[in-house]
């Protein structure tokens, strides 16, 4: 993936885990994609 697209996702990952209507489920599995690929 290439540094615009990991960008994007992250952004996006982030968003997500900040909705008033994400699951913990989905935050969860934000939260560890971004652990994996090293960001905050």
């Amino acid at each position: 993936m290439d540094k615009n697209g990991l960008d994007f996702v992250v952004e996006k990952s982030k968003e997500l885990m900040s909705a008033s209507t994400c699951s913990s489920e989905a935050k969860a599995a934000a939260q560890a994609w971004l652990d994996a690929v090293g960001t905050d």
